[in-house]
């Protein structure tokens, strides 16, 4: 069921005396006519178009068909090499994270062996300090005990 809007308005203007409303419905009228064929020439374009794929590559490219296809196949160079890649970084997971083991446990055996070794000049300090004040005391003959 299909509804004829152009007869409904030719319709409604042999039914309305009133100049007003005539004057409106042949307006709507005209705008419905003009509507119809730009659609009629648009769906030429487009059928053109379609059936054009030279001509539908240049309009919908804008010229630029051959950077077009070239964009195309890098990008699925592109989209090879990230697999490639994914790959590569799954198959060295497990050799980054013993890397990154070793290399705290080395950072933690440096912090050690400074620590180790503040100590040790902590204790030669000390003992240095009781070896000088015991040679002073000796050799100025003072007796402690």
């Amino acid at each position: 069921m299909s509804f004829d809007i152009k007869g409904e308005i030719l319709s409604q203007i042999g039914k309305t005396s009133d100049e007003t409303m005539r004057t409106v419905l042949l307006l709507m009228l005209g705008v419905l006519d003009m509507s119809v064929q730009g659609i009629e020439k648009l769906s030429v374009k487009i059928d053109n178009l379609i059936t054009d794929e030279e001509a539908l590559r240049k309009t919908v490219l804008n010229g630029l068909a051959k950077s077009h296809d070239r964009e195309h196949a890098d990008f699925r160079e592109h989209l090879r090499f990230s697999e490639e890649h994914r790959e590569m970084i799954e198959r060295a997971k497990p050799l980054m994270a013993f890397v990154e083991k070793m290399m705290i446990e080395q950072e933690e055996t440096k912090k050690l062996k400074k620590s180790l070794f503040h100590k040790f000049l902590e204790t030669l300090v000390d003992q240095s300090g009781v070896i000088i004040m015991t040679a002073l005391i000796t050799y100025l003959g003072i007796k402690v005990f």
